[in-house]
């Protein structure tokens, strides 16, 4: 496998790129290849190996993390054992730790991604309408089918590896989130305590103990809270204020920032700028498999979970 493509964001290219942001207004990225995820393998393509334990339930609306009751069972991948979450639990969880990022990028100033379509204004609603549950629950299906404790091949000569529920690489998003929050924001607001993978005893234990099975929520939840602040910080940084980005298609667009935010987890920063500037980038990133995959998945859960909560089936 090729594992150069992989994005590993050095921070002075983060500060470079989001310099003039606030005038105007993490993750790692997956495999090499686009057909392959985050974690070096490709679960989502090769699901008859996961066994099949969803609910067929809508959604319940919850305010707080401990409302959630998520269910975690067995299941096996490459003949190796791991430990999965429901997929409605999940996507509960995705629900809180948006409205938690929200709330967090409002109080340090952030303004709203949501732009009127015509003018590019600022709206009053946060989150571009494609950036909602259903995107951040196709990513868990792309990167590990709802797996909490796997990890994928090193990265790296480091050794740095993607892992948990959004395989996220720690050593890149971490420190890249911080030195945003710093330079960016002037706040002092950091990530460092978010713990993404679970420990081996809750893995070991989940099944008896109670805490086990709140701890492993709770790193499912900071794997998804890091992802969906690693997504906005991409968001912000490909906004039209970058007329650079978009002026080999006609202008900004809002389909296109979708696909550039998605492509930004898996493939390098600068090739995927790079292509934007030269008018490449559906070409080499946004037709991949990776973001079609996504985008196709996104589009089917929100079709399932929208029927399912309209007929109540």
């Amino acid at each position: 496998m090729d594992k150069t493509r992989r994005y590993i964001a050095p921070k002075i290219a983060t500060l470079l790129l989001c310099a003039t942001l606030f005038t105007a207004g993490f993750t790692a990225c997956a495999p090499a290849k686009s057909s392959t995820s985050a974690g070096g393998g490709n679960p989502a393509q090769q699901t008859t190996q996961i066994d099949s334990n969803q609910t067929k339930k809508p959604v319940k609306n919850v305010s707080s993390l401990a409302e959630i009751k998520p269910t975690f069972s067995d299941t096996t991948w490459h003949g190796e054992k791991y430990v999965k979450i429901d997929e409605e639990s999940l996507l509960q969880i995705i629900r809180v730790a948006m409205k938690d990022a929200e709330e967090m990028y409002k109080s340090i100033g952030s303004f709203n991604m949501k732009l009127d379509p015509k003018t590019h204004e600022h709206t009053d609603t946060f989150y571009p309408d494609w950036m909602n549950e259903y995107f951040f629950l196709s990513r868990a299906k792309k990167e590990s089918v709802y797996m909490i404790n796997y990890v994928g091949e090193a990265v790296n000569p480091q050794g740095h590896r993607a892992m948990g529920t959004m395989q996220v690489i720690p050593e890149s998003i971490i420190p890249t989130l911080n030195q945003y929050m710093k330079d960016t924001y002037k706040s002092n607001i950091r990530f460092d305590d978010y713990d993404v993978l679970p420990s081996s005893a809750d893995i070991k234990n989940y099944k008896t103990s109670s805490a086990a099975r709140e701890n492993l929520k709770q790193n499912v939840y900071d794997a998804v809270y890091v992802s969906i602040c690693y997504d906005i910080y991409n968001a912000k940084c490909t906004g039209p204020n970058h007329k650079d980005y978009y002026s080999k298609f006609g202008g900004y667009d809002e389909s296109i920032r979708q696909k550039v935010v998605t492509a930004l987890y898996l493939f390098k920063r600068n090739d995927v700028i790079s292509s934007l500037q030269n008018g490449t980038f559906n070409e080499k990133f946004g037709n991949s498999q990776y973001v079609k995959d996504i985008l196709s998945f996104q589009k089917e859960a929100k079709n399932n979970h929208e029927n399912r909560i309209e007929f109540g089936n």
